[in-house]
């Protein structure tokens, strides 16, 4: 039994402990972007993982940029370009791979 007489299962805390509460309320850092690239021919989906961002602040009026590398298996041709951070997409670009 813990410090509130409650019992866990052996192995786990329990999740009402003082630390194990503390634990849960601190912030954790936002997901990083991913960039999605849809190939307008073949609709096939890839994704890339971004680094070295500018800034990881969201701020309206002001720009921020980030790197991608381009995977091996991405098709050719006209491809739509978006950036999700948090689950929340950008606004598409078209791009062309070559």
């Amino acid at each position: 039994m813990d410090k509130l007489g409650q019992r866990s299962p052996p192995g786990f805390p329990n999740p009402q402990s003082p630390s194990n509460v503390a634990r849960l309320q601190v912030r954790r850092p936002p997901n990083y972007p991913l960039v999605r690239v849809t190939n307008l021919e073949t609709k096939h989906v890839f994704y890339s993982r971004t680094h070295d961002h500018s800034s990881m602040g969201v701020s309206k009026g002001n720009r921020s940029s980030t790197h991608f590398d381009v995977p091996l298996a991405q098709e050719k041709g006209l491809n739509l370009l978006v950036v999700v951070a948090n689950g929340i997409a950008s606004a598409p670009a078209l791009v062309i791979v070559e």
